[in-house]
């Protein structure tokens, strides 16, 4: 299963992609404006003001949601389940900001727009964010339901394609075999598969492009495999 966008890897570590950092952006870029309008709008509460407990508690939530949407950022790749994930947090985290920039900048005479963001924000966060976990979780069992299709393969320990990452030709012929030994009278059936225009988009796009749409194949095949069939290359 593809999710989106490939993540690239430097030195070992995920790097983010164009479109998740294209959502880092944009909720940094919406924190420096509320970070401004309380600047430009609000009055400073004295020190002596402070309700310190409030400020640690709502500043540092802020602050956690804020390196979570990272974290969730640059470890996904693009795509639907990680944008409402990223969304949902960015929200709580813009939401609970607001609300500490109001323990220290309170709009008093203005439009309570600090109400507004608090009340808003942080609920449409929690919502877009429960259906960000809901999503994660239909994908971890896919992604679950893919592994048990190449157990059979993983627990020999063999060696594997490359590319596919699919075990080679003298492995069905042992698997072959077995079956024949084990269950002489089962019905079985073999289906080889080829990939049409496979060699035209080697030449048109490029080995990472064919490698690509070959590996896309196999990982769609291995989803709709039943547990007691073989995919092999």
């Amino acid at each position: 299963m593809r999710d989106g966008d490939d993540v690239g890897l430097v030195h070992g570590h995920p790097t983010m992609s164009p479109a998740n950092r294209s959502v880092s952006i944009g909720a940094t870029l919406a924190a420096a404006g509320i970070t401004l309008v309380f600047v430009g709008l609000g009055t400073p509460r004295p020190l002596a003001e402070w309700r310190w407990l409030d400020l640690a508690g709502e500043g540092g939530t802020a602050l956690m949601a804020a390196w979570w949407m990272h974290i969730v950022l640059g470890s996904r790749p693009a795509g639907r389940v990680t944008l409402l994930l990223a969304l949902g947090l960015a929200a709580v985290a813009l939401g609970m900001g607001a609300d500490a920039l109001d323990e220290v900048l309170p709009l008093r005479d203005g439009p309570r727009i600090d109400k507004w963001l608090e009340s808003g924000l942080v609920p449409l966060g929690m919502a877009l964010l429960s259906a960000g976990l809901v999503a994660w979780r239909r994908e971890q069992f896919m992604l679950s339901d893919h592994m048990q299709q190449r157990e059979r393969l993983f627990r020999e320990h063999r060696d594997f394609d490359r590319i596919t990452q699919l075990a080679g030709i003298d492995y069905l012929r042992e698997q072959l075999a077995l079956e024949q030994r084990l269950r002489p009278q089962a019905p079985a059936a073999l289906v080889m598969l080829e990939i049409d225009g496979l060699q035209a988009l080697l030449h048109e796009h490029g080995r990472r492009d064919a490698v690509r749409a070959l590996q896309a194949v196999t990982h769609q095949t291995l989803l709709n495999l039943r547990n007691d069939d073989l995919l092999c290359r």
